[in-house]
């Protein structure tokens, strides 16, 4: 397994076309194999255990385990668009493969041949953006690639300031955001702006050591640093991002994602649990599993932010 050392101590989180074309959910329904009981507009809580090989999903309200996807690789991970399909980066299968709301079935593989995919983002448009953490086999340079429609032949992004890439996240504008760090190890922020092809190395006035699992919260560039129980809210002007404020989610560790403007989750050290957002503190809810041992967590449908 080519994980690189950095996620396993935080749980963090294709160079060929499609090998299926998409099989898309209307917004908020069920995929045709979902469970019975599934009804229309549900959410759900997808989250990939890395040492089980599993990609499991619960209900958001209820927290009630809906179905678990075995026999993947590695992985680590996730994404949601707003038709509630979601996108698992199975690292060590060299692909992405995606789901629509519900399924256990894989509705579409995205191979990414040489390269060991470690997460994604979706714009609103539906531009899919895979961070790869290295290539084989010696887990060399990384890359990201952008894939329009969320399929077919991926555009290849270069950011000059970073080797291995970690996570990603698109902005309400369509202005995509990558962490990661350099050959030496350091950690590096990248910009790559809707509709181009090469990446602005961005300097944090107040950033992480290193790379961090990082969202769009509708205002601010969110990533979590410390011991990943504080999320810092970044404005990005230029080649500079600003610390704006801080958001502390007592008993969090790491991975976290948007559920809306209001309402964040987060891994915890028996599960993951529910924070009013910007407000942190305590969680108001939280769902204890059977593994934490989180590659990455998303609620599908994404959030409109």
């Amino acid at each position: 397994m080519k994980r690189i050392s950095v996620i396993a101590a935080f749980a963090l989180s294709g160079c060929a076309a499609a090998n299926m074309q998409p099989s898309i959910a209307t917004q908020g329904a069920p995929a045709a194999n979902a469970p019975a009981h599934f009804k229309k507009n549900a959410r759900l809580v997808y989250a990939t255990d890395y040492a089980n090989n599993t990609l499991t999903f619960y209900s958001y309200t209820t927290g009630k385990k809906e179905g678990t996807i075995n026999g993947l690789s590695a992985p680590q991970g996730l994404c949601s668009d707003a038709n509630g399909n979601v996108f698992v980066a199975n690292t060590d299968g060299n692909e992405v493969l995606g789901f629509s709301l519900g399924s256990t079935t894989s509705s579409r593989t995205i191979t990414t041949t040489g390269q060991y995919p470690g997460g994604c983002a979706v714009s609103s448009k539906g531009t899919l953006a895979v961070v790869a953490l290295c290539s084989a086999p010696s887990c060399g340079e990384g890359g990201l690639l952008l894939y329009a429609d969320e399929t077919g032949s991926p555009t290849t992004v270069t950011c000059q300031n970073l080797y291995h890439y970690y996570y990603a996240t698109y902005d309400g504008k369509g202005n995509l955001f990558v962490e990661g760090d350099n050959v030496a190890g350091d950690f590096g922020f990248c910009e790559v702006r809707k509709g181009g092809t090469q990446g602005i190395a961005i300097t944090l006035n107040f950033g992480p050591a290193f790379p961090s699992p990082v969202h769009w919260d509708g205002k601010y560039i969110a990533t979590t640093y410390a011991n990943g129980d504080i999320i810092g809210r970044y404005t990005i002007k230029g080649t500079s991002g600003t610390l704006e404020n801080t958001v502390t989610l007592n008993g969090a560790q790491g991975q976290f994602t948007m559920a809306s403007k209001k309402v964040v989750l987060a891994a915890t050290a028996g599960g993951y649990g529910y924070w009013k957002y910007p407000t942190g503190g305590n969680p108001y809810k939280t769902q204890q599993l059977t593994s934490d041992e989180f590659g990455g967590m998303v609620v599908s449908p994404a959030p409109q932010l």
